[in-house]
């Protein structure tokens, strides 16, 4: 390693070769030999040198602009990357804690000049009052003339002086306190802060000597021996190059603009290699001056301390060292439950059990290191795994502790679906741990790239939720820049839309309740998966999309750059814009369009109540599951049922028959029944067309709304409803100032913004899944339709085409000019008026040779419930109504599913064997349905039979119409043993079940 001379320039070429007409673009023909000529005291290039020949190129700039760094960057664990002259520096510091004293003596003898004056006030009101009294009594007695002169009381005179002597030392220290204020700016002034950092403003390197990019470092201190640190910014876009595996990355803060990623590297990472040894009790001092200012430092030190002076095998401290001081520390925990975690999350997806003993699994409970040494994080744990014995390291986030830096070292591990009956959201979240992470010793041999790209997702719906959950789990990629954006990011994160509402809950947790809820995502997946910990989340609406300069405009003014953006927002009402909008001037007049109308909305009760004007009616309008849950939640709220009027607007003959919004014109009738007894209005039938108000303390108030009613067999027809609170809860639909950013920044919009097979809109950056999308026509020719489908699944095929675009070792060759296939079932429940709980999971299409007449499984007394299976004998939906919540997690699994397969439902309803469809669907005998690998061993035994001979003739023959077919004696075995070793390895999960001999009868018939 040496200066660059002109001469390298012939060498220096042949690197550059390939990106020739890019380079040479973007600065010239001959800039490499203009950046070895220009060189000087600011400006230095270094060439590495192999046999006589320059092999890599770097150039230095020592002219930082320190103040955009330190403004877009959080640089505080470096001291802002400056150095100032240490004795004027102590003076100014000497300077300003002399003027924090002389402030806070000024502050106390006001303070005591303040009392002082109080007193003396006090004293002289009390003298004025005795002598007013004298006074009246002399003349009760008849006093024949007054003494002439008034006495002075001394109490009060004494008071008076000790004021006065007050306020004289008050405003001495005040004075004091000026002159050391003054002292300290002009101590500040004379301190002068230079730049300790130079920056990194060309590098390359043949491919040959990347591993060797390091060995730079040591040119470049050499070079620049006054500063500390070498600094280096990239775009987004670009794929990290093996050097920056010794860097940093700077976090941005929050509304950087700043459109590269920082890398920063410390001189003292060159001094000594770290090393990992066992802590001992004298390291406390040590890690007290490491923790100093973190979050739960103490605790932090106190554990580390106790583990390290008990020795018990359990938990355990391991210190990190460079030159004989401590940089880092790690908690380790040897005592695990890894039954209990394989229970809850996907472990099995990551490790072979066979392969790892129990007790070679340790959890790392909390991890620190310098800042500085942050790129050493990977050998750290890889050491602390070998001192340990260990072969899997975990780690699982908690509540209110902040996750460390070397997280993104870890690979997430995805939650389980849990079978839970009559699930209820905040416990189940309560007793979720959080998110797990696991390294291995083959994942830590496995290199992990980090993909800078912007991703912005913008809404929250399901399909949002699945993008960011499928980024964060791929094994082998961090993503270091994955935002969220919508209204209520923060809490979608945490929460899933619509859950439940329990009696006397204050009205800040019941905004989800005025929503169904589509059972994608429960409190306890989104609690597993902690999204937050690798999302950032912006509270915010896009109003605005520059394509050109790849921007998001918020509603608050700020802005947003991004690489890629996935557009996946939950619709909402949006039909008091279409129907009424005048009535928006109106206060009590709300669209519930998301949580924040539905929280306004609530404030605006709130305040009802308060000011006494509770009596005004209340009205909802819409016929969707939205409008009826409002319902709900007010008289959860004890709204007065007789306070409350439905406005159901007109619905098609189609939607009627078959009993919408609820898919059944059973649960209609009952639902219907249920609003009757409780005294709720329901006018069904009527639009809205106008809305009154009456003035009121600076505001029109709702009084009353105007609706109009027409059939084709009747005259039209009017009337006017009072009400004092409107909550429309139609038809979901995307807002209209996103829709209104889709129309200026010309993104196709057609009902939904329309995508190809791979998701991607007209712009190649702009991507968009879930209720908002629409699969181009053009695919229909092909035999694709626009169906209902989860978007869940719809965010998870999304995110796999994304991987493309984000991954550059992910081959495009692998897409398919095909849409993909929905084939998860899409599910819905809502909480009802009277104490009702509504459920529905259907099939998004049908299966080839399905079509025909349906035949349907229906019990209801207290409660409903009709399994609807197609002509080959696959349920196809299930629909219930009843005063129990439904098993929502389960239920689902049962789609698409044979309906014999359910304990021979089909068979023993036909014998009048099934009197209630739920209570048989919780029986013992179905719970391995359930069970979250059950689809996996299916696909597993399906593939075991097609391979088996005699399975060869009972599949060709299932394509022709056979009614019934008889297993052989050799594919009966093969489904025997298989479904017995499918229970034996759940059995934890399958209480009353048990493994049967391979040879016995199977235990689900």
């Amino acid at each position: 390693l040496r200066p660059a001379r002109v001469e390298d320039y012939d060498d220096l070429a042949a690197i550059f070769e390939s990106e020739s007409e890019v380079l040479a673009e973007r600065y010239g023909e001959f800039f490499i030999a203009q950046l070895i000529e220009s060189q000087d005291e600011s400006h230095k290039a270094l060439v590495a040198e192999v046999d006589e020949r320059a092999i890599g190129l770097m150039a230095l700039n020592a002219e930082v602009d320190i103040g955009e760094l330190q403004a877009a960057f959080d640089l505080d664990a470096f001291d802002g990357l400056v150095t100032a002259d240490p004795d004027l520096l102590a003076a100014a510091d000497a300077a300003l804690a002399r003027a924090d004293t002389a402030a806070a003596s000024a502050a106390a003898a006001l303070a005591a000049a303040a009392a002082a004056a109080e007193a003396a006030a006090a004293a002289a009101a009390a003298a004025a009052a005795a002598a007013a009294a004298a006074d009246g009594a002399s003349e009760e007695a008849g006093a024949a003339e007054a003494d002439g002169e008034a006495t002075v009381d001394p109490a009060a005179a004494e008071c008076a002086a000790e004021a006065a002597v007050r306020q004289a030392a008050a405003d001495k220290a005040a004075k004091a306190s000026m002159a050391a204020a003054a002292e300290a700016e002009a101590a500040q002034a004379k301190v002068t802060y230079t730049c300790d950092a130079v920056a990194v403003s060309f590098f390359c390197i043949d491919e040959t000597f990347e591993s060797r990019s390091r060995d730079f470092l040591h040119a470049v201190f050499a070079a620049f021996p006054e500063k500390t640190s070498v600094l280096l910014t990239v775009p987004h876009a670009a794929a990290e190059i093996p050097l920056l595996s010794t860097f940093t990355q700077i976090e941005a803060r929050p509304g950087s603009s700043f459109d590269h990623v920082l890398y920063l590297f410390h001189r003292g990472a060159l001094l000594e290699p770290v090393a990992v040894r066992r802590g001992a009790a004298s390291d406390a001092a040590a890690l007290g001056t490491l923790t100093e200012g973190l979050a739960g430092a103490d605790d932090i030190v106190a554990a580390a301390t106790a583990a390290a002076a008990s020795g018990a095998p359990g938990r355990s401290t391991l210190v990190v060292e460079s030159c004989g001081q401590v940089v880092g520390a790690a908690l380790l925990e040897g005592s695990l439950d890894v039954d209990a975690m394989r229970s809850l999350y996907k472990l099995e997806d990551l490790i072979l059990f066979a392969e790892h003993r129990a007790r070679q699994g340790i959890e790392l409970l909390a991890f620190v290191i310098n800042p500085i040494f942050a790129a050493a994080s990977r050998f750290v744990l890889r050491e602390a795994m070998r001192l340990q014995g260990a072969s899997c390291l975990y780690y699982r986030t908690r509540r209110g502790v902040p996750v460390p830096d070397a997280l993104a070292q870890f690979v997430q591990v995805g939650p389980r679906s849990q079978q839970v009956v009559h699930e209820t959201d905040a416990s189940d979240a309560a007793e979720t741990p959080g998110a797990l992470y696991l390294l291995t010793r083959k994942l830590m041999s496995e290199p992990k790239m980090v993909v800078n790209k912007r991703v912005v997702v913008v809404g929250s719906s399901d399909a949002a939720l699945s993008v960011l959950e499928s980024l964060a789990t791929v094994p082998y990629l961090h993503f270091s820049s994955l935002f969220l954006v919508a209204p209520k990011a923060e809490q979608r994160l945490q929460s899933p839309r619509g859950a439940r509402l329990s009696p006397g809950a204050s009205l800040a947790t019941c905004a989800d309740a005025f929503f169904s809820r589509t059972c994608a995502y429960t409190a306890r997946e989104l609690a597993a998966l902690n999204l937050g910990a690798r999302v950032r989340a912006v509270e915010g609406r896009v109003v605005d999309i520059d394509r050109e300069s790849c921007t998001l405009g918020l509603a608050d003014g700020t802005t947003l750059k991004y690489d890629v953006v996935v557009m996946a927002p939950e619709l909402g009402d949006q039909s008091l814009h279409e129907l009424c909008p005048e009535a928006m001037r109106l206060r009590g007049v709300f669209s519930l369009s998301d949580e924040g109308a539905a929280a306004a909305a609530l404030e605006y009760i709130e305040e009802r109540r308060l000011t006494g004007r509770d009596a005004a009616p209340y009205a909802i309008y819409g016929g969707s599951l939205d409008a009826f849950a409002a319902v709900n939640a007010l008289l959860t709220l004890n709204v007065a049922p007789s306070d409350l009027t439905l406005v159901v607007p007109p619905a098609g003959a189609s939607q009627e028959q078959s009993g919408a919004p609820f898919g059944a014109p059973e649960v209609a009738r009952r639902v219907e029944e249920a609003l009757e007894r409780l005294g709720v209005t329901t006018l069904r039938g009527w639009t809205l067309v106008g809305a009154g108000g009456d003035a009121g303390e600076g505001a029109d108030h709702l009084s009353s709304l105007q609706l109009a009613s027409s059939s084709p067999t009747s005259e039209p027809e009017e009337r006017t409803v009072p009400c004092g609170t409107l909550l429309c809860c139609g038809e979901r639909r995307v807002d209209q100032p996103l829709f209104q950013a889709f129309s200026d920044s010309s993104i196709v919009y057609n009902g939904g913004l329309i995508v190809d097979a791979q998701f991607r809109t007209n712009d190649a950056a702009i991507f968009a899944a879930g209720p908002l999308a629409r699969v181009a026509r053009r695919y229909r020719l092909k035999g694709e339709q626009a169906v209902s489908r989860s978007d869940r699944e719809n965010g998870a095929q999304l995110a796999h085409a994304l991987l493309p675009v984000l991954d550059p070792w992910t081959s495009p060759s692998t897409q398919t000019d095909e849409p993909p296939k929905p084939e998860a079932p899409v599910a819905v429940a809502v909480d009802l008026p009277g104490g009702l709980h509504y459920y529905c999971a259907s099939a998004v299409k049908a299966t080839p040779g399905s079509m025909g007449a349906p035949t349907e499984i229906t019990t209801g007394d207290a409660a409903f419930c009709s399994c609807r299976v197609d002509c080959l004998g696959q349920v196809s939906s299930l629909v219930y109504l009843g005063p129990s919540p439904a098993d929502e997690g389960n239920w689902a699994r049962l789609i698409g599913l044979p309906v014999e397969m359910i304990n021979r439902l089909g068979s023993k309803h036909r014998e009048g064997r099934v009197d209630d469809v739920p209570t048989f669907l919780r029986e013992t005998s179905v719970q391995a349905l359930y069970h979250d690998r059950f689809g996996e061993f299916r696909a597993a035994l399906a593939y075991s039979l097609r391979t088996a001979a005699e399975a060869a003739e009972l599949t060709s023959g299932a394509g022709e119409g056979t009614a019934t077919l008889e297993l052989t004696e050799r594919a009966a075995d093969i489904v025997r043993a298989s479904l017995s070793d499918f229970i034996a390895a759940n059995h934890e999960h399958l209480g009353g079940l048990y493994a049967a001999n391979p040879t016995s009868a199977p235990v689900i018939a």
